[in-house]
């Protein structure tokens, strides 16, 4: 693949230039708010000033004659309309989803518009991702007054990637009534054949032990970034006061190597909460949970992921019998992995796998307000001066807790007469809905300003694909205070612990790895030798769609197991 083609895919820019670009429509001479015969209203007002009166000619307004102030072929009809006309429908409509390529745009107006004069490339723009405005053929039915935009055979369509369409004011109705500034989006078809993805991450989808703030629980729910059945995140905090129903959410998303299944949860808040200085609106907590696929599928390791202010952690939980973790690596072989050989190996904590993944389900603690995402099966305290995912036997008894998870069903939290919940029986779960990352927030990642601010350049360790330079948004807008940086997309996750730790081994990585590159990042953070083929650990890719890849119906090693 060449970059230049993934830069073009995923590539994120300003988009306000590209819209108050481009040359305007020449003036037609008409003024929607008066009419201009092209006579001097000081003269006689029957005659053109510029004929002799003696000439015999027709009076202007005469009906019988035509107007010799506008061409007849000007499509200005001369009708009391100060109505502005306004998109009725559109094919792709505004916000699909999920729209097959190559596509061809249909906008039908609310009334029969000045195609020939007002309609053009100026006026009626197309845009990808990149900010690029596609070339095409623009068509009008003037019976269903409907415009057609064909793209040019040339041009390259991007799956799960977001479009523009730029109706621009100077489109007008017969009566030269301007329509207002319009944008319609919409995002292209997902990669197909992605069941079996869907179903591997309701396989291992997590038990979330939810601690919640018994006073106002609502801020610890993980639900939707559009609960509120926007995709404005500006308006999430002032519409979750007012909410009395709550669907609880996990986002999903999955990357197959030619060894492991890399599966990525998300867990979208609409607060944090840690002080008052530290508050922000809307973030993503999360997990990485590796699975191992040969001999025995199995899974072997879970990386979770949190923020708290500038630093951002990823631990690391790995199994015993993955033999990821050797004993005496680091000191002395002793039976006890979680020496100081976890340390060498960048894991924080070793687990037998019936203890990290009981019943094959990785279990999630998260805390209240900082929504730091741990392991509910680590109790102990690692480091003194680590008051992050601090959990033992005691605190577990005084902590409110719901309990999430996925069962096929979504169990919509409700405000009842005495407040929400904020604790669920020993046992009892709250069903979540699974959604996929790229379907619901990679093919928007062109909201700016209204669901991510700002943009990160992702740049490719060396020797991987994936290109330099490409921008990608980097926070979700803050609703408590837009100056002060939001919550990390998932694709933006980084790590930078919050306590350092002279025997630990860190690596540093670029912005964007862990999540677009996750057999690097796992390989680099665990000391493990990447692999090209289908043993070892692989760095070789069967899918991974944010990087382009799909070669399950080409490669060998993709197709069949060794």
């Amino acid at each position: 693949m060449r970059i230049t083609a993934w830069l073009a895919a995923i590539v994120l820019v300003a988009t306000t230039a590209c819209e108050d670009s481009g040359s305007p429509l020449a003036d037609t001479g008409f003024d929607p708010g008066v009419l201009d015969f092209g006579y001097d209203p000081g003269s006689d007002p029957g005659m053109d000033p510029g004929i002799e009166p003696d000439e015999g000619q027709p009076d202007l307004f005469d009906p019988g004659q035509p107007d010799p102030g506008i061409e007849e072929d000007a499509g200005i009809d001369l009708i009391d309309d100060t109505t502005p006309p306004f998109v009725a429908s559109s094919d792709p409509a505004h916000e699909a989803t999920g729209v097959a390529t190559p596509f061809v745009i249909h906008v039908t107006f609310s009334e029969p518009i000045r195609f020939e004069a007002t309609v053009d490339k100026t006026t009626f723009r197309v845009y990808d991702i990149s900010g690029v405005q596609l070339s095409g053929e623009l068509t009008y039915d003037a019976e269903t007054y409907t415009v057609t935009f064909t793209p040019a055979a040339s041009t390259t369509f991007y799956r799960a990637s977001p479009y523009r369409v730029v109706l621009t004011e100077l489109i007008q109705d017969r009566a030269g009534n301007r329509m207002e500034r319009t944008t319609l989006r919409f995002a292209t078809e997902l990669f197909p054949n992605l069941d079996r993805y869907e179903v591997l991450a309701q396989k291992y989808s997590p038990v979330l032990m939810q601690s919640v703030n018994k006073t106002n629980p609502i801020w610890d729910y993980p639900t939707a970034a559009d609960f509120d059945g926007d995709w404005d995140g500006l308006n999430n905090d002032d519409n979750m006061k007012k909410a009395t129903e709550i669907p609880p959410v996990v986002y999903f998303d999955v990357v197959e190597s030619k060894t492991h299944y890399f599966l990525r949860y998300a867990y979208f808040y609409v607060r944090h909460t840690e002080g008052v200085e530290l508050t922000f609106g809307n973030e993503a907590a999360g997990a990485i949970v590796v699975v191992e696929k040969y001999p025995t599928e199995r899974p072997i390791a879970v990386e979770t992921y949190f923020g708290a202010a500038s630093k951002e952690d990823l631990r690391s939980f790995v199994t015993q019998e993955s033999g990821m973790v050797t004993d005496g690596a680091a000191e002395g072989p002793n039976g006890n992995l979680n020496d100081r050989d976890r340390k060498y190996f960048g894991v924080n904590w070793v687990f037998p796998q019936a203890t990290l993944f009981p019943g094959g389900h990785y279990q999630a603690y998260l805390t209240s307000g900082t929504h730091q995402s741990c392991a509910w099966a680590q109790t102990n305290k690692e480091a003194t001066l680590d008051y992050r995912c601090e959990l033992n036997e005691g605190l577990k008894n005084t902590l409110s807790i719901m309990q999430f998870a996925f069962t096929g069903y979504v169990d919509v939290l409700q405000r009842g007469a005495t407040g929400w919940p904020v604790s669920t029986a020993p046992g009892q779960v709250v069903g979540y809905d699974l959604r996929p990352v790229m379907d619901q927030w990679w093919t928007r990642r062109d909201r700016m300003e209204t669901l991510f601010s700002s943009t990160f350049t992702y740049e490719a360790p060396q020797g991987r694909m994936g290109g330099n330079s490409a921008r990608l948004p980097t926070r979700f807008v803050n609703t408590m205070d837009e100056a002060t940086p939001g919550g990390r997309p998932p694709w933006a996750w980084g790590w930078n612990p919050t306590v350092p730790d002279p025997d630990f081994y860190y690596k540093s990585f670029n912005q964007g790895v862990v999540f677009l590159d996750p057999a690097y990042y796992f390989a680099q953070r665990h000391r493990l030798t990447l692999t090209a083929g289908n043993t070892g650990f692989s760095g070789t890719y069967c899918y991974n769609p944010y990087l382009l890849v799909d070669q399950r119906d080409k490669d060998i090693d993709c197709k069949t197991n060794p």
